[in-house]
C-alpha cells in the first residue's frame, strides 16, 4: 500500500461519522444537480435551436389511389376485374424564409428540387437499374431514357433549370411542394394553380382552371383550402403556358385538346385540396394531415373521383439552410428551361457540365446554342391553330356584314332607275 493511500485512510478515520454522512449527502446532491442540468440542457437545447433557426425540416408520407389509370387501362377489361392503382411514397421538405428543398428516394432514383433565387434546380441521380413510366420516356430522348434505365451512362446526374418558384413534375413532388413550399408562389400576381395530379410540364391545359384559394394567416402563407374550377376560356389560354413542353405537338393534337376544353362543364369542380389538421411550430402553421382529390369535369362522362391522395406528416424538426452543391469532375446533363422561344418549338437547350458550375443565362456559349436551336425549329402549332380559328371567326363574323353592304349597294343601283322611270312618266 502506498503512502498516499495510508494517509487517505487516516484522514477518513479522523473525520467524525456525522460529518462523513453530511459530506456524502452533499456529494449525492451535487451529482443529482449535475444530472438535472444535463437533462434540462438536452430538453431546452433543441428548443433553443428551433427558435434560432428559421428553417424547418418536414418529413411526410403520401398514399395515392389512382382511378384514372383504371379508366385508361380498362379497355376491354370487365369492370369486376378493374382495380384502382394504389401507391405510397415519402418526401423530405426543408422550408425557410427565402427558399425550399424537396428530396425523394424512389426505387433506385434520388430526386432533389431546390429553389435557388428565381429558378428551380432539379437533380436526378440513378443509383441502379430502374423501370421508367411510359410518360417519362415520352418526355426524353431514347438515349437519355436508356441511360436512366441502367444503360452505360448511369454515372451521369441529370439537372433541369426552370424559371419561377414551382417545380414542374408529377404529384410525388408537386403535392409536397404545394403543401409546404408554395406560400411565396401563391402571393405572386397572376399565378395559376395547376392540376397537381398531372405531369405538369407535359400536360397541355393543366393551368387552365380557376382557383378559389384560402391560405393560413402567417408568415409562410401555406394553402389551407383550394378548389380548382373548370373554365373553357382559361383552358384554351393554358395551351400557350410558358412552362409546357411543346416539342412534338401537331396541329391536330392541339385541335383535339381545344375540343376537349370546350367540352368542360363550366364551373364544375376539377380538383380539391384540404388541410385536415395542422400544428403551430414557432409561430408557423404547418399542415400535418391533408387530402387532394381530382374529379371528372368533362361533359358526357360520368362525374366522379379520378384521384385521391392523403398526406401525413411524420416529423417536424429545425434545420439549417439547405445547399445543393455541384461537384467538379462529376458529369451533369443539363436541360435548361430558361431558354424558350415564343413562336418556335424551342422549350429548352441541353448541354453538359463537368466543372461544377452552371453558366449564367447570358453566357455567350449558351446564347449561340439557343440561336442554333431556334434557327432549326418549326413554328409552334398552337399559333397556327389559333390563327386558323381567328380567320374562321373573322370570316363568319364578316359574312353578314358583307351581305348587308352588298344589299345596300344593290338598292342604290335600283333606286335611281325607279326615279328616272317615274320622272319620265310624269313628263
Amino acid at each position: 500500500m502506498t503512502v498516499a493511500a495510508i494517509d487517505q485512510i487516516r484522514l477518513r478515520r479522523a473525520v467524525p461519522p456525522e460529518l462523513r454522512i453530511q459530506r456524502g449527502v452533499l456529494e449525492q446532491g451535487a451529482t443529482r444537480f449535475r444530472l438535472l442540468v444535463l437533462a434540462c440542457g438536452l430538453a431546452i437545447g433543441p428548443m433553443l435551436l428551433a427558435s434560432s433557426s428559421p428553417w424547418i425540416e418536414v418529413r411526410m408520407t403520401m398514399n395515392e389511389t389512382n382511378f384514372r389509370s383504371v379508366r385508361i387501362q380498362g379497355d376491354g377489361v370487365p369492370d369486376a376485374q378493374m382495380r384502382p392503382l394504389v401507391s405510397a411514397c415519402t418526401a423530405r421538405c426543408v422550408i425557410g424564409p427565402d427558399g425550399w428543398l424537396i428530396e425523394q428516394h424512389i426505387a433506385n432514383m434520388i430526386r432533389i428540387y431546390y429553389l435557388d433565387g428565381g429558378d428551380v434546380l432539379s437533380w436526378l441521380s440513378i443509383t441502379g437499374k430502374v423501370e421508367l413510366p411510359e410518360a417519362w420516356k415520352k418526355r426524353w430522348s431514347k438515349a437519355r431514357a436508356h441511360a436512366m434505365e441502367g444503360g452505360p451512362d448511369t454515372n451521369w446526374i441529370f439537372l433541369a433549370i426552370s424559371p419561377g418558384r414551382m417545380p414542374m413534375e408529377d404529384i410525388g413532388v408537386q403535392l409536397p411542394w404545394f403543401a409546404f413550399c408554395s406560400g411565396g408562389y401563391l402571393r405572386e400576381p397572376g399565378r395559376r394553380v395547376p392540376l397537381l395530379g398531372q405531369i405538369i410540364r407535359a400536360t397541355p391545359g393543366v393551368f387552365g382552371f380557376r382557383d378559389e384559394t384560402e391560405t393560413f394567416p402567417d408568415e409562410l402563407g401555406l394553402p389551407k383550402k383550394v378548389d380548382l374550377v373548370a373554365s373553357a376560356k382559361l383552358f384554351a389560354k393554358a395551351l400557350s403556358h410558358e412552362s409546357l413542353i411543346r416539342v412534338g405537338r401537331s396541329p391536330s393534337q392541339i385541335r383535339a385538346i381545344v375540343n376537349e376544353g370546350s367540352g368542360l362543364r363550366e364551373g364544375a369542380l376539377e380538383a380539391s385540396y384540404r388541410v385536415v389538421a395542422s400544428t403551430n411550430y414557432n409561430g408557423l402553421i404547418i399542415p400535418t394531415l391533408f387530402t387532394y382529390e381530382e374529379f371528372e369535369a368533362r361533359a358526357g362522362l360520368k362525374p366522379g373521383v379520378t384521384l385521391t391522395v392523403v398526406g401525413r406528416v411524420d416529423s417536424i424538426e429545425p434545420s439549417a439552410k439547405p445547399e445543393l452543391v455541384l461537384v467538379a469532375g462529376q458529369r451533369y446533363s443539363v436541360s435548361d428551361n430558361r431558354f424558350r422561344h415564343p413562336g418556335r418549338l424551342v422549350d429548352q437547350i441541353s448541354y453538359a457540365v463537368t466543372n461544377g458550375q452552371i453558366p449564367p443565362k447570358d453566357d455567350p456559349g449558351l446564347q449561340r446554342l439557343f440561336e442554333k436551336a431556334v434557327a432549326a425549329a418549326p413554328l409552334d402549332p398552337v399559333r397556327k391553330v389559333h390563327w386558323a380559328l381567328y380567320v374562321t371567326f373573322v370570316a363568319l363574323a364578316a359574312g353578314p356584314i358583307i351581305g348587308l353592304l352588298a344589299s345596300r349597294r344593290n338598292r342604290k343601283r335600283i333606286c335611281p332607275m325607279v326615279n328616272i322611270g317615274q320622272s319620265q312618266t310624269k313628263r
